[in-house]
């Protein structure tokens, strides 16, 4: 059952410990394998130097109109080869990120289809100008032109 969830997820690389379900999102702890290879020479350890007190929130995907977000513990791991210290990789997730790939994808495709631009005159007199549909730039340009 935690298999098939995890790949319906697309968790590979995660174990899964538990699920909440919220009205807007779905919530899912997970755990990281206890080693990690460094980014500086590729040596893989399991030396912790420092553990998070608390969970990182991570926007991974989305499940219909719904996020998916991971609740995970990371870890910065000591390299025993170059004497450096490195946070753990998480699976799908660039680094330094809060939002992983298929997000980002998914909210990239979306860019643009249900915004608007509000047009607004500050001075001398504050009035609404107009609403345009979209967030275009060729939108704004063409009226622009026209004003």
């Amino acid at each position: 059952m935690a298999k098939d969830i995890k790949e319906l997820l697309g968790l590979a690389g995660y174990e899964v410990v538990s699920i909440e379900d919220g009205d807007d999102e779905v919530v899912v702890d997970v755990a990281l394998e206890k080693e990690d290879a460094c980014p500086h020479c590729d040596v893989f350890t399991t030396r912790v130097h420092q553990r998070s007190p608390k969970p990182s929130r991570i926007l991974f995907g989305f499940i219909g109109q719904r996020r998916l977000v991971l609740q995970v513990r990371r870890q910065r791991l000591f390299c025993g080869d170059c004497q450096r210290a490195f946070a753990q990789c998480l699976p799908g997730v660039p680094r330094r990120q809060r939002v992983g790939i298929e997000a980002g994808a998914t909210l990239l495709r979306f860019r643009g289809s249900d915004l608007v631009i509000n047009i607004t005159l500050l001075a001398p007199r504050r009035e609404l100008l107009a609403i345009l549909p979209d967030d275009r730039q060729l939108t704004l340009r063409t009226f622009l032109q026209y004003l």
